[in-house]
């Protein structure tokens, strides 16, 4: 069986939803998408900050025990695939990815995206975080 993704706006993203494409439909149905992106079938969260180096990087600390508090909650949501976190000493990035099954993005999403509001509101609570942001999209491995 096939997979044919179908698209709706969300807050000028858009989010893949998956649908059954039988084989006597095959090749394109009514899938308006060309073929690679039949398997791109995981949907992303970013969740990312500026931290500051002052303080012996206490923030950045700060940062990742917020994070390893909520983990569990974030890897218990229905359809998630994974967590990544990415630290840049660089830029200062300090960044949360989930990742999810596409087929599950629309309860994700419906949902507020997990956590999200609370982490949030407590990463800004955080003396030396700033530039909090929120981003969605997806990858593909190439």
């Amino acid at each position: 069986m096939l997979l044919c993704l179908q698209t709706k706006s969300c807050f000028n993203h858009t989010a893949y939803s998956l649908r059954p494409v039988s084989c006597l439909s095959f090749p394109y149905d009514d899938c308006t998408y060309p073929w690679y992106l039949l398997f791109c079938l995981t949907s992303n969260r970013e969740w990312r900050c500026k931290w500051s180096a002052d303080g012996d990087k206490a923030s950045l600390v700060a940062a990742q025990k917020l994070l390893s508090s909520t983990l569990p909650t974030i890897k218990s949501i229905d359809g998630v695939k994974g967590v990544q976190r990415i630290v840049c000493g660089g830029c200062l990035d300090f960044k949360v990815i989930t990742s999810l099954d596409a087929a599950k993005w629309g309860d994700f999403e419906s949902g507020g995206h997990g956590p999200e509001e609370d982490f949030l509101a407590k990463l800004k609570a955080i003396d030396g975080i700033t530039e909090v942001e929120t981003q969605t999209y997806t990858i593909m491995p190439m």
